[in-house]
Formats: structure tokens, C-alpha cells, sequence
């Protein structure tokens, strides 16, 4: 999965190619509504911003002209879309005078040091994960066949031995996010840290999904096969929102915050800026449009059942 996804010359992430938007692979919440960015910004309210993965920039092209902006990139195509996209953005309003420090930045790791709010938005679920069958795991054979043998790591069993269950069936378990997480935690001097994505809380994800939640998805199409399209798909699997909360105050983070996209919006004023756009509209059907952009990414079947994990330092 990791060479699949991050092959510096093969891997889906890393090679040229449409990946998101209608002529991608998928959709995410900021390519469907300039809203979802007006909500965050809210969110935010001042202070510098730092985005993991920040895809092909949409978020960050809604952000970043109200805010101190850096990016955490891995993917050297992603990067030069950000780059072609944000390089030419404008200051909103005269007040972003006042908190805009410069240009975008981009980084390869996260700084050593930083305090501010920090972003990932549909990140962690795209990380390499390890596939298990309860006590064992999936191995890959050099002919993409698949056989079950003994964990590959002894941190896998911990992982649930810290969570006090077992995995009900098929699961998944993201030691990369782990490892990302641990290191953004311990880095934050104070401010927040914004999770947007897939997920549940442990026991519903391992005990209430015995079918796993690993699904690849090309040219919008889901399905479960990895073996496929090779390099040409993403692939996916829920976030486990218990181990992040945990993680967190282990690195001194409060959880203030675990609730769905659709509440989240809802807090942070999307019915009053859907108003405000009926308002300022230029004509009816542009209105409609992002009327039906709203309803797309608040829907509690489908991008608004994401849930938002909003955890603070300081």
C-alpha cells in the first residue's frame, strides 16, 4: 500500500494525474462549496495556519488569503498544483493585511515548533495501513495473491492492548497516523489541532465494522480490490478517533471537540452564510448552486457523517 500510494515515481499520490474533482477520483468538502472554507476560517477566527496535506489546494486556496499559511506536502505533484494555484491569490479583505505575514510556505516535515491551528482535512485516511483478519494479518505475494500469517509488528498488538478490545473480523490499523500524530502533537506549543476525516470511535470502528472499512476508489468508483489500476487509485480506510484523543493527551491536548462535519458546519455559521450568499447573489441559479453545494456536505449519509476531532494545547 505504501509503494501503491507514495512511490516517488509510480505511487498514486506521487505521480502526475487528476486525483480530486470531477475529473479525479473523488470529492472532497472544499471543491463542492467555498462555504466549507468561510466555516473554517471562522473556526480559526486569527493565528497562523499549518495544513497537512493539503491535496490539490482547494482548502488552502479558500484559507489562505486570511491567514499566515504553511504547508506540510509530501506529494511533489500535489505540491506543484498548490503551488500553481496559490502563488497568484490575493488578500481578501484589507483586514487580512493585519494577519497575512507573506506568501504561502511549503514544508517537507512538520516544524520542530509551532503554534497555531492545525489542519488536515481527508489526510489520515489515506495512509498505508495494515490489514488484519483479528489475530493475523495480510500478506502480499509478489503475484498480488494474499495469505494470513502472525502480526508483522508487535506494535499492532499493543495498539489494541492499549484500546482494551480485539478486532471483531477484518480490520484496519493506521500505525502511520500514529506516528504523524505523535510527532504534531509533541511539536504544538499551543493552539489546536483540526481532524477532519473517515472514522469512529475504537469500538465501533473494530468491534462494529467486522467487515473492515478498506475501500479504493477510481474515477468515483469505490470498490475493495487493491490489485487493480495499480498506482491509478486511492485507497482508504477509517480513522480510529479514539486513538487520536488518546494520543493527544498524552502529549498534553485537551479534546474539546468530537462531533460530525454536519454539526461542526452548523456551529461555525454555514446557514448564516448561505443567507448572506441568497443576499449577495448575482442571480438565482448561482444561489442554487451553492445551496445544493451546502446540502451535498451537509448530508449525515454521506460527507456530513465525517467526523471533526477539534483537540487544544495551552
Amino acid at each position: 500500500m505504501e509503494l501503491a500510494l507514495y512511490h516517488p515515481n509510480y505511487g498514486y499520490y506521487s505521480a502526475p494525474g487528476e486525483k480530486t474533482g470531477k475529473r479525479g477520483d473523488y470529492l472532497t468538502s472544499p471543491h463542492l462549496a467555498p462555504l466549507f472554507g468561510q466555516c473554517l476560517a471562522r473556526f480559526v477566527g486569527s493565528g497562523p495556519v499549518l495544513e497537512l496535506g493539503a491535496g490539490d489546494g482547494s482548502l488552502a486556496a479558500q484559507l489562505a488569503p486570511e491567514f499566515d499559511y504553511t504547508i506540510v506536502e509530501r506529494s511533489p505533484d500535489f505540491r506543484s498544483r498548490q503551488q500553481a494555484l496559490l502563488s497568484p491569490l490575493p488578500l481578501l479583505s484589507p483586514s487580512a493585511q493585519d494577519r497575512a505575514r507573506g506568501p504561502v510556505r511549503w514544508l517537507d516535515q512538520v516544524p520542530d515548533t509551532f503554534q497555531g491551528t492545525i489542519i488536515s482535512n481527508e489526510l489520515l485516511d489515506a495512509l498505508p495501513v495494515h490489514r488484519l483478519v483479528r489475530d493475523q494479518e495480510r500478506y502480499v505475494r509478489a503475484d498480488f495473491t494474499e495469505e494470513l500469517d502472525v502480526y508483522s509488528t508487535p506494535r499492532l498488538a499493543e495498539y489494541f492492548d492499549r484500546l482494551g478490545l480485539q478486532p471483531a473480523g477484518e480490520a484496519e490499523v493506521n500505525l502511520d497516523a500514529v506516528k504523524l500524530m505523535s510527532m504534531v502533537y509533541a511539536r504544538l506549543g499551543k493552539g489546536r489541532v483540526l481532524t477532519i476525516d473517515y472514522g469512529y470511535q475504537a469500538e465501533a470502528l473494530f468491534v462494529g465494522h467486522p467487515q473492515g472499512t478498506f475501500l479504493t476508489y477510481h474515477q468515483h468508483t469505490a470498490n475493495d480490490n487493491p490489485y487493480e489500476h495499480i498506482g491509478h487509485k486511492d485507497m482508504t480506510a477509517h480513522v480510529d478517533f479514539t486513538t487520536l484523543m488518546a494520543l493527544g493527551e498524552s502529549h498534553g491536548l485537551r479534546t474539546t471537540a468530537f462531533t460530525t462535519q454536519a454539526d461542526f458546519l452548523a456551529q461555525h455559521g454555514i446557514g448564516e452564510l448561505l443567507v448572506a450568499l441568497q443576499r449577495e447573489a448575482s442571480d438565482a441559479a448561482a444561489y442554487t448552486l451553492a445551496r445544493q453545494a451546502a446540502i451535498t456536505i451537509l448530508d449525515p449519509r454521506g460527507l456530513g457523517a465525517f467526523r471533526v476531532l477539534v483537540q487544544e494545547k495551552g
